[in-house]
């Protein structure tokens, strides 16, 4: 049983947490820049642009930006389409009067950005990415995708999975190594954006609906791809090929030592033992000879 506990509001996305207010319309022409993760666009915006209009034009180009808008309350929020401490939004003012809407709010301008996932996976930290969290260690490697707004612990069971290599003589888990991948179907590959099936004729995100989308969900699924064949290359250079360099030097050294003892001259061995043997014989009966002396000169002085 693996628990995943969220100690910090990290899955939720980038936003200005007051907004804008723009009810009655821009108070004077502004020019402004925003950026986000994925770039930045200027706007140049006349006075009296309503908040709908003004949402519109910004909406228009976050795919460039990575910044969507959104209305709440009769003000203006901006918020990041990616999660974690890479995604920012930085509303710059680049030209409006003292009096204006924005330079009243915001001043020159105001950034913000996001925070990784922070969760404990067995009780051990794992690696926070985003709204993503892996952990790899010699019983778990697992990656998450957690939903937005989560911060409840969640309780899950893993049956089994991936594929389990001996890598010693003994049986035993610092002898052994696992890796799984996930499913690399059309349904799975994909992200936020949506999944790669919907790319297809006829679907929502085909290149005659969305475009825009399309690209997005390529790219995303490349980047899993990517993902994969790198855990994979890894793994088969790091712990694989090591561990058959090791062993190819092991069965190196026993057929040395197997080849020495088959190619031994029995006879010219034994002969050297049947030496060897009566030179400790030989040996012993002088050590004995000089030890008899003693007590030989004891006996005639009585």
């Amino acid at each position: 049983m693996t628990a995943y506990n969220s100690t910090d509001g990290t899955a939720t996305p980038t936003a200005f947490a007051d907004g804008v207010d723009a009810a009655g319309g821009l108070a004077e022409d502004v020019v402004f820049e925003l950026l986000g993760k994925s770039g930045s666009e200027v706007f140049n915006v006349s006075a009296g642009t309503g908040i709908d209009d003004l949402i519109t034009q910004i909406n228009l180009v976050k795919d460039a930006t990575g910044v969507t808008a959104t209305k709440q309350d009769q003000s203006l929020v901006l918020t990041s389409s990616d999660y974690g401490s890479d995604a920012i939004v930085d509303l710059r003012v680049i030209n409006e009067d003292a009096a204006g809407t924005l330079t009243e709010k915001v001043g020159a301008g105001v950034r913000d950005t996001g925070t990784d996932i922070v969760a404990k996976v067995n009780g051990i930290d794992a690696n926070g990415k985003g709204n993503e969290l892996s952990i790899n260690t010699s019983s778990l490697d697992v990656t998450l995708q957690v939903e937005d707004g989560s911060s409840d612990s969640i309780d899950f069971t893993i049956n089994g999975g991936g594929a389990l290599f001996q890598l010693g003589a003994d049986v035993v888990s610092n002898q052994q190594a696992r890796i799984g991948i996930s499913s690399v179907s059309s349904a799975r590959l994909g992200g936020p954006s949506g999944r790669l099936f919907q790319l297809g004729s006829g679907e929502t995100a085909s290149l005659a609906n969305d475009p825009n989308q399309a690209a997005k969900i390529v790219t995303e699924a490349i980047e899993q791809v990517t993902s994969l064949r790198g855990r994979l290359g890894a793994f088969q250079s790091t712990t694989l090929e090591s561990n058959i360099v090791s062993l190819n030097d092991t069965v190196a050294n026993l057929q040395e030592a197997e080849s020495s003892i088959r190619d031994a001259d029995f006879a010219e061995e034994s002969a050297r033992l049947t030496r060897a043997q009566i030179l400790v014989q030989s040996g012993t009966n002088v050590l004995s000879m000089a030890n008899q002396n003693p007590q030989n000169v004891l006996s005639l002085l009585r």
